[in-house]
């Protein structure tokens, strides 16, 4: 198999499927009647074990990495970042599922237009434009933005 297959699975198609599992999984334990804030707890809680255990067993990095000292500030300061935005993206996405009653087949394809936020950046901030061509990337965010509205007012 193809670095670039493998690639395309391990870093698109099982998280895709993964994502799509916490969104379910994230709607059935507040429906039990757990609250969003200790839901979001016990999730960050069993998701550090988790990436701890992956990395070192299944990913095979060195539990040297996983040392204080291999970390940047800038390193460290970005992952704070983006966990928080994480952490208050979940917040709202479980809030609306649980208080506010939203079904996952509305919300799920409108958190996932979160893509076009990276696409977008990516080629602003970070110069990964990649040979992308602007008509087609135009076109599919456009049908996009279009199935997420057309399934959320379904």
């Amino acid at each position: 198999m193809s670095p670039y297959i493998l690639g395309l699975i391990v870093g698109g198609i099982i998280p895709a499927f993964g994502f799509g599992l916490v969104g379910i999984f994230t709607k059935v334990s507040t429906s039990y009647g757990l609250a969003v804030p200790l839901f979001l707890t016990i999730l960050s809680i069993s998701a550090s074990i988790t990436t701890i255990f992956a990395s070192v067993t299944i990913f095979g990095y060195p539990v040297s990495d996983l040392k204080p000292l291999s970390m940047s500030s800038y390193g460290v300061a970005f992952a704070v970042i983006a966990g928080s935005l994480w952490s208050l993206s979940m917040l709202c996405f479980s809030y609306g599922l649980s208080k506010l009653s939203m079904p996952i087949s509305v919300l799920s394809p409108v958190t996932n237009l979160n893509l076009l936020v990276s696409i977008i950046l990516g080629v602003l901030l970070l110069k990964e434009n990649n040979g992308i061509i602007a008509t087609k990337f135009i076109l599919g965010s456009a049908l996009m933005v279009c199935g997420a509205t057309l399934i959320a007012r379904s």
